[in-house]
């Protein structure tokens, strides 16, 4: 059986991960008055968007 091909180029994996890194706190952090849900959502968004 073949191995499947990555979805993502080297490039936009290589983006995530400094966006990742970069936004840890705020995509994993406990909810508190500063990180809400949506404070989250709009973290990632901008992580994809990027």
């Amino acid at each position: 059986m073949a191995a499947r091909s990555s979805n993502w180029t080297k490039e936009e994996t290589e983006i995530l991960v400094n966006g990742y890194v970069a936004n840890r706190e705020a995509l994993f952090g406990k909810f508190s008055s500063t990180i809400t849900n949506e404070e989250k959502e709009k973290t990632f968004c901008a992580i994809l968007e990027s």
